[in-house]
């Protein structure tokens, strides 16, 4: 297992533990798309959009780039105004 690998598996773990609802989700791609990341349609389905979106995020905040919610980004979103 690559190192990039056990992150993702890591990071997609911490997401399924999150347990987000639907309207979460949703709270989470407009975030994304008003901070200029192209997270598609905001329908709580996190999709390869939306898994590019986190991922650039991820790497703007200088975080392990993984498409993955975990608690870290999702700390960073919650912290700038996802809500």
């Amino acid at each position: 297992m690559t190192k990039r690998t056990a992150a993702e598996d890591k990071a997609r773990n911490e997401e399924v533990g999150l347990q987000l609802d639907q309207p979460t989700r949703q709270r989470v791609e407009e975030t994304l798309t008003r901070l200029g990341y192209d997270a598609g349609p905001s329908d709580g389905v996190f999709d390869d959009r939306t898994r590019t979106a986190i991922r650039g995020f991820q790497k703007e905040w200088h975080f392990v780039e993984t498409g993955y919610l975990d608690e870290v980004t999702f700390v960073r979103l919650l912290a700038i105004g996802i809500y």
